[in-house]
């Protein structure tokens, strides 16, 4: 087999790209690759790490459901895994080390290009060429695109591919994160519009730590300024359910997609055959959802293979 031709692609290595390679590697012998723009894996499954010990500023955890039971098999009780830890009275389970973990060790065994910005796609008689900004070029039976569906669609386009309108209309929560090193604050936080995850309650950080994910609406509203203009306002906005709060360091990070506000009713959508778009805009706003879709698209190709 040529260098560059494979049995699979898949373009995009978050939690979705991540657990169906790994799937499809467990099912059959064919030879597959995960194409990556970032510089890492896990796409949301994403961790900073400071003086202090590891932030998680994007997908804090995974609940145990039937969906992810496989999933969370994989790592058993591996050093990578951390004991859970409960909220709302739920077992949540997270890496040892940060979100980060996870992904890492889901991509140990596979194969994958990173910082390779898939740019555009062409139909063959025999499957897909997929061409990247860095000039080389893919070719593959099955191609399954998992980045966020906005960015799967600019690609479709940019490759004058058709497919159905209706997936234009699932957009995505932004989201801005505060990621606070030593939060002190002289009394207990209220409810709030935002999300507040202690980072050294789940074992990441020695000292206080807290990531702040700003509500989609303040986040809608600022995610464009510039960096020192959302802190500013950010600060403003913290102060005003945690008055008195002091910190050693902030830091600022931003996720354009964070998280789709409605999902496609298909756990996965087949525009060409061959071509297959997977994520958590089909399987739901969360790990779980990505999972489920991974699981999904697996299933029906060991059944078509």
């Amino acid at each position: 087999m040529a260098p560059n031709q494979v049995d699979t692609l898949i373009v995009g290595a978050g939690v979705c790209g991540l657990w169906l390679a790994s799937l499809l590697q467990k099912q059959s012998d064919t030879t597959l690759i995960i194409l990556e723009k970032s510089r890492g894996v896990g796409g949301r499954m994403a961790t900073r790490r400071f003086d202090i010990g590891s932030f998680d500023h994007g997908a804090q955890f995974y609940t145990l459901k039937k969906e992810t039971q496989a999933f969370h098999a994989t790592f058993g009780d591996e050093e990578c895994l951390q004991l859970p830890m409960s909220v709302d009275g739920i077992p949540r389970y997270f890496g040892k080390g940060g979100m980060t973990t996870l992904a890492k060790a889901l991509a140990q065994n596979l194969k994958l290009h990173l910082q390779t910005h898939v740019d555009r796609m062409v139909r063959t008689a025999s499957g897909w060429e997929v061409h990247t900004q860095q000039g080389t070029a893919w070719t593959c039976r099955t191609l399954v695109l998992t980045c966020p569906l906005p960015q799967s669609l600019a690609i479709l386009h940019q490759s004058q591919i058709k497919y159905d309108l209706k997936l234009n209309q699932c957009a995505y929560n932004k989201a801005l994160v505060l990621l606070v090193e030593d939060p002190q604050c002289d009394h207990q936080l209220p409810s709030t519009p935002h999300s507040i995850m202690d980072q050294k309650a789940k074992g990441l950080t020695s000292e206080p730590g807290w990531t702040i994910t700003l509500s989609s609406a303040f986040s809608e509203s600022y995610f464009e300024k510039s960096d020192d203009e959302i802190l500013s306002a950010s600060l403003k906005e913290v102060l005003r359910f945690a008055p008195g709060l002091t910190y050693r360091k902030i830091h600022l990070k931003k996720w354009r997609y964070a998280e789709p506000k409605e999902s496609v009713p298909e756990l996965f959508s087949s525009p060409h055959e061959g071509l297959f778009l997977a994520g958590d805009s089909h399987g739901g706003p969360s790990i779980n959802g990505a999972i489920r879709s991974a699981e999904a698209l697996a299933n029906f190709l060991r059944i078509i293979a």
